[in-house]
């Protein structure tokens, strides 16, 4: 029943889910009940923040995506395609602390006018004119400018109802812009170019900047100073309102992205590095100081906006949902992103609560309780392709070069049992706790009959890339691959015997339910269907929207519950055995690559190179129930204290009435765990405490927690967090 990504003409992008905002007090609402398990609080990039106070900040970033802190970033609520929009939002911009505009992709823009709770689109150029939005800058809450490519520049005087173009003397793509006031501006662009205006963008002059480097940010200290970022570590800074620039040390040949000064000398630069780069000033850019990142790890970091609302207090967002929160003015950086953000590739469930994933750059996840997941060191660096256990402490995984490691404690520390081969392995599947096969590409399949300890090539099929195996016992298993493959040995891979499958199609994936029962999933909408253990195979059309698309990551439950990976961002789902498919879509157009069912109601869905990981649980209350259906003024749910918090927490309501009162804890996943109270309450002021404890007395684990206040039909929720 497990499923791995196959790659194709390209790595498989990141997958992605929508989420709604509740009325009243923000809350999560994931899409169709599916919920991220990693990244989280989500996986994709933030390329643009704005800090309100020390605890409030809105940030926005790819695929349309909003997320809004109200506690100092300890939670962040968020939204996917906000108004349908697909595109990412390259830049943000507040006036105050309700109106902010938000710019990405085409022709379009986004208001808010209650501080990034709801969002309005409105049109900057007719369709066509404009083909991204790059940077935008607010004196106030009716004038703004936002630059894009080609030169373009837009004013706003009514609040970004209306844009005029403005007439910049440059075609360079422009990607950063920052005005002082209402008349003196400047923006800097691609091949180190920088204009400037005096008259609030009557007039632009195209000035010398000194550097052929592409420029990303620009900020002014004062009317007269004013601060340039861009490629190889440059800085530049102007003493004459942007007509002259010179060149300062910035310590790093690091890309730095964006500039912000919170005064007229303490300022931030973040960009890309190898775990991101951030630098600080104290005069006015005249000398910069590296700070510590507080990511180690196989993945790389682009960090894309840094903010402070003052000298202390601070955040940094980047890639695959990336959140850094300092209380000290940057001495230290705090992660409020979690998880790993590398390509997962394959995953496995031993128990209905218990799994691993694993994935690139040796990347093992494993979770106890099928929610929170931890990552495992194995030791290695390769990618891992596949992984299989047995029981709770007996698995393999296998991947590049050849590599097979075992773990006898749940991978807790891991072997390298190796076989000596050069050729990737794809699929690593054992029928008991000693017999078990690895293949591969160019026709590789290992056998091993002594837990791995030693491995025995075997020969018989073509040289052809081997994607997947199903091993049914100790001598008996069938094998898919390249232009419609399939063998199947009776003998422990003494002789493979090919079986028609009817397609020169690749097959990448193959599920069986029982010894008959079966299924294989691949290239050009290819799905197959077997009752006799593979002798015969009837093809299913699933329509000409999958004529040229892959189908992959096929997982059954059961003889009638099925998932498989389609395209645009579809999960596959059949309720009859695969007679008919139909298609659950997650909100967001990028390719699923794995799905795997842990029963009928429960699924988990894996793709691309952000580690997305979601799962949903038809059987549980969803989080979409939890939402804010009514807020009245009669009652008040306030933020638990304190949050994160450990071993306990106290939860304070207020009732102006008399009323009938429930208060129940939920999982991330929509699971009821506590029932804190239920019953009458008189008027008045209230407090309960919550141990992190369930309804039979169990510690609960780390994680996301909501807590839900229902009063008569009114519901108001908030969410904390449990820090073991």
């Amino acid at each position: 029943m497990k499923k791995q990504i196959h790659f194709h003409n390209s790595l498989v992008a990141m997958l992605c889910i929508a989420t709604l905002f509740g009325s009243g007090s923000i809350i999560l609402a994931q899409n169709q009940g599916w919920v991220w398990q990693n990244p989280l609080p989500q996986g994709f990039t933030i390329f643009a923040l704005h800090a309100i106070d020390a605890n409030t900040a809105v940030a926005v970033g790819q695929r349309g995506t909003v997320l809004k802190t109200n506690d100092g970033g300890t939670t962040w609520d968020f939204e996917h395609e906000i108004s349908g929009e697909p595109g990412s939002f390259n830049a943000l911009a507040f006036a105050d602390a309700n109106t902010g505009i938000a710019v990405g992709p085409g022709e379009h823009v986004y208001k808010t006018t209650d501080g990034g709770t709801t969002w309005t689109m409105f049109t900057v150029a007719p369709p066509g004119v404009v083909s991204s939005l790059n940077d935008i800058t607010l004196v106030d809450s009716q004038t703004g400018w936002a630059v894009g490519f080609g030169g373009i520049i837009y004013k706003t005087e009514n609040g970004g109802v209306d844009w005029s173009e403005q007439t910049s003397t440059v075609t360079a793509h422009l990607n950063g812009v920052d005005f002082w006031d209402a008349n003196t501006g400047c923006a800097v662009g691609r091949s180190g170019t920088i204009v400037t205006t005096a008259d609030g963008g009557a007039t632009w002059t195209s000035q010398t900047s000194g550097t052929g480097e592409l420029l990303f940010s620009v900020q002014f200290l004062s009317a007269a100073t004013a601060i340039a970022v861009g490629n190889r570590g440059i800085v530049l800074k102007s003493t004459d309102g942007g007509a002259t620039w010179v060149q300062k040390t910035s310590g790093t040949s690091q890309l730095l992205q964006k500039v912000f000064f919170f005064d007229d000398q303490i300022g931030w630069a973040v960009g890309f590095g190898d775990d991101g780069i951030i630098l600080k000033t104290t005069d006015a850019g005249e000398s910069w100081s590296e700070q510590a990142v507080p990511f180690t790890g196989p993945e790389d970091r682009w960090f894309y906006d840094v903010r402070f609302v003052d000298p202390m207090n601070g955040w940094i967002v980047g890639s695959a949902g990336s959140i850094l929160r300092t209380t000290d003015g940057g001495a230290t950086w705090l992660a409020q992103s979690q998880g790993a953000i590398v390509t997962l590739l394959d995953i496995d469930f031993v128990t209905d609560n218990k799994g691993w994933i694993a994935g690139e750059q040796g990347v093992i996840l494993h979770t106890e309780d099928g929610i929170n997941w931890a990552q495992q060191n194995t030791g290695t660096t390769q990618w891992l392709m596949s992984v299989d256990f047995i029981d709770e402490n007996t698995g393999w995984a296998a991947g590049f070069n050849g590599l097979i490691i075992r773990t006898a404690d749940g991978g807790d520390t891991w072997v390298d049992q190796s076989p000596g081969t050069f050729w990737q392995f794809n699929s690593i599947r054992f029928a008991s706790d000693s017999t078990g096969w690895a293949i591969g590409a160019q026709g590789t399949v290992y056998r091993t009959t002594n837990a791995g300890s030693q491995w025995n090539a075997q020969s018989g099929l073509p040289v052809r890339t081997l994607n997947d195996i199903h091993v049914f016992d100790p001598n008996t298993a069938i094998i898919v691959g390249a232009k419609g493959l399939m063998y199947k040995t009776s003998d422990g891979g003494a002789s493979w015997v090919p079986l028609t499958s009817g397609t020169s199609n690749d097959l990448f994936d193959i599920a069986f339910v029982d010894d008959n029962l079966g299924w294989v999933a691949g290239a050009k909408g290819t799905l197959l269907k077997t009752t006799d253990g593979g002798t015969n195979w009837t093809p299913y059309d699933l329509g000409m929207n999958y004529r040229f698309s892959t189908i992959s990551g096929l997982s059954f439950s059961d003889a009638n519950n099925g998932w498989a990976a389609g395209h645009d961002g579809e999960v596959l789902r059949t309720t009859d055995g695969g007679a008919t498919w139909t298609v659950e879509p997650l909100g967001i157009h990028i390719d699923v690559g794995v799905t795997y069912a842990v029963d009928a109601s429960r699924v988990y869905a894996l793709g691309g190179t952000a580690g997305a990981l979601l799962m949903r649980n038809s059987s549980l209350t969803s989080v979409d129930e939890m939402t804010n259906e009514q807020v009245p003024g009669e009652f008040a749910l306030h933020q638990n204290y304190p949050n994160p918090f450990n071993p306990s927490t106290t939860i304070s309501y207020f009732m102006a009435k008399a009323g009938k009162v429930e208060l129940k804890i939920y999982n991330i996943s929509g699971q009821l765990v506590r029932r804190l109270f239920s019953g009458q309450k008189l008027a008045g002021a209230y407090t309960i405490t919550w141990d992190g404890r369930d309804d039979v007395g169990r510690l609960l684990s780390s994680g996301q927690y909501f807590y839900r206040l229902q009063v008569g039909e009114a519901v108001q929720t908030r969410r904390m967090l449990f820090v073991k």
